[in-house]
């Protein structure tokens, strides 16, 4: 099991890693749009585009790393009050519920970006690019969500720490 676990980290990891990459390079796209249209007067077809296109897959590319990192919302009013225990069960009880609704979405989401790709569903904009391309980003961020609340789950259960950088709570 710890195997396992280690692997949902690393995974969570590395599409945090990559969405910080995408984040990035949508700050340069942006920035070289905006000088290009101001200073120059000579937009690019592409920039918004594109940089609409990365940054919806960085967002949710990051959703799990978010999680493992404990950094999501949340509220800690009731849990601080509860006995190791039954804040566990409270722990496990949330991060359930993150994982029911982490599966409803990959799975619709799946879903919707496959019906694109298979109909061909474009942008009709200048760059006319596919829009499952961007669709994909959803399920497969909100798919990562679901392995690192399983594996969060999986540490309440077995009392072992977060695997985190810090020493705040999932709840």
């Amino acid at each position: 099991m710890p195997h396992l676990l280690r692997i949902a980290d690393r995974l969570s990891a590395a599409l945090g890693a990559a969405a910080a990459a995408l984040f990035a390079v949508v700050g340069a796209i942006l920035c070289y749009e905006v000088t290009l249209r101001y200073a120059f007067n000579a937009p690019t077809i592409w920039g918004g585009e594109v940089a609409q296109i990365l940054f919806a897959a960085a967002v949710f590319f990051s959703l799990g790393d978010v999680l493992r990192r404990g950094r999501h919302i949340s509220v800690g009013v009731f849990q601080s009050r509860l006995g190791g225990g039954a804040r566990v069960a409270a722990g496990v009880f949330a991060l359930a519920a993150v994982a029911v609704f982490a599966a409803a979405v990959s799975y619709w989401g799946g879903r919707i970006a496959f019906e694109s790709f298979t109909a061909g569903r474009s942008s009709g904009s200048m760059l006319n690019l596919p829009v499952w391309w961007q669709e994909a980003a959803l399920p497969a961020g909100f798919t990562v969500l679901l392995v690192q609340a399983l594996a969060e789950v999986a540490r309440l259960l077995q009392r072992q720490a977060p695997c985190r950088s810090d020493s705040e709570s999932v709840l």
